[in-house]
């Protein structure tokens, strides 16, 4: 499925949400480490699972896009930097 379009603004206030709502939640603490979180935007020195930022800033369910290059690519595009975490 293709992922909506939306604008880099859509983005950023999906990273601050997940600061506030999601980045100190018991499933979501040490997401880096797990063995199927393989990439990370890196936004003001901190990092952001790129699965979870899509769907919070789109609406659509992570089960409804890939990982990797389509979801990297849908970010890099908008000017966020991806990083490997492996």
């Amino acid at each position: 499925m293709p992922i909506p379009d939306v604008a880099k603004e859509k983005i950023v206030a999906a990273l601050d949400k997940f600061d506030r709502e999601y980045r100190n939640d018991k499933r979501w603490i040490g997401w880096e480490q797990q063995a199927n979180q393989k990439y990370a935007i890196v936004y003001k020195r901190k990092l952001y699972p790129p699965k979870m930022i899509i769907s919070i800033a789109t609406g659509i369910s992570r089960n409804n896009f890939t990982d990797g290059e389509q979801t990297n690519g849908y970010l890099r595009a908008r000017g966020f930097t991806i990083i490997n975490l492996e």
